[in-house]
């Protein structure tokens, strides 16, 4: 009885976060999907599933394989490049989803997290995996002008995490030089 009602306060709490997210527009707020119809919105965050993480947890790392994308509900994260810290990210915020955009090939970056995303307070997410995206995909959900944009985005934010990656090498090797 006490693991069905653990069951039960996990349904309650992954429905409820996806009625909060629907009606808050949380997913437009992100540039991947803002230029989503609401009828699309929905199907995705329909398919999302609810995790809860610990205060100072490491949820990517970066160089890791990458399986999902993240919609902050509660809480707060802290991203880093090389060990530099370039963002925060709050509720209503999305990380992660070039992952949803990677190929089969083994090679493909996007497969691989660009940064190390750590939880600066206890969470509350929404999470989305590519095999999930795709049935979305293959479902007409989601149409081509929409995958197309979403993959732009990613696209995107993967060659600005590229570039802070160089720029954190390039000041760690500076000063390195400097001792």
């Amino acid at each position: 009885k006490t693991r069905e009602k653990i069951a039960d306060a996990r349904v309650q709490k992954r429905l409820q976060l996806r009625k909060q997210a629907k009606q808050t527009g949380a997913l437009k707020n992100c540039k991947a999907f803002n230029m989503l119809a609401d009828a699309s919105i929905n199907h995705i965050i329909d398919l999302m599933n609810y995790e809860k993480i610990e205060q100072d947890k490491i949820m990517c790392k970066q160089g890791e394989v990458a399986d999902c994308m993240y919609l902050l509900m509660k809480g707060k994260v802290k991203i880093t490049v090389n060990t530099l810290k370039v963002a925060s990210l709050g509720k209503f915020e999305v990380f992660g989803e070039s992952v949803l955009f990677a190929s089969g090939d083994a090679n493909d970056p996007s497969r691989f997290r660009s940064a190390t995303v750590v939880a600066v307070d206890e969470l509350e997410v929404l999470t989305l995996t590519s095999k999930d995206l795709q049935t979305l995909i293959q479902s007409g959900d989601l149409d081509q002008k929409c995958v197309e944009h979403l993959s732009k985005v990613a696209k995107e934010r993967k060659e600005l995490n590229v570039s802070l990656q160089n720029q954190s090498t390039s000041l760690q090797q500076k000063g390195g030089e400097k001792n």
